[in-house]
């Protein structure tokens, strides 16, 4: 259940429009974390389990939220449909990322503060622009 929960989380954002390319990488944390209880939950367990599938993602930047975000690599599982994964598992980075060692080092240094007063999700003109969740995004998330 933990291991599909962020590709089951990513389809109802889309379907229900709250995200249009795909949502940032504190809001998955943050929704982990809240869905399974576990306030430790980290960016390198969150790597570790894009890395083990079930799709192939990809964590890229977004110049509309000035963040990362994660995508289903589409254009990866239709070309590759047989590919069970590739060097970093089932998940690839953008250029600035480029290995998960990297990628840990990165997203800590862009998103910790945030992760640890809880603050994960973006909104537009908000200042500060991460807040924490609101209670329609908890039972949105809860409902996952």
């Amino acid at each position: 259940m933990m291991a599909d929960f962020w590709l089951r989380l990513y389809r109802a954002l889309r379907k229900d429009r709250w995200v249009s390319n795909g949502p940032t990488i504190p809001f998955l944390i943050g929704a982990y974390r809240i869905r399974f209880g576990n306030h430790e939950f980290s960016i390198e367990d969150f790597l570790s389990v894009l890395r083990a599938g079930p799709e192939h993602s990809r964590i890229m930047y977004c110049n509309d939220t000035d963040a990362y975000i994660l995508t289903v690599d589409d254009y990866f599982n239709y070309h590759n449909p047989d590919m069970p994964s590739g060097p970093e598992g089932y998940l690839s980075y953008c250029a600035d990322l480029t290995s998960t060692k990297n990628a840990i080092a990165v997203l800590t240094k862009e998103y910790e503060s945030w992760l640890q007063t809880s603050q994960f999700s973006w909104e537009r003109g908000k200042i500060p622009p991460w807040q924490e969740f609101d209670n329609e995004q908890i039972s949105f998330i809860m409902k996952i």
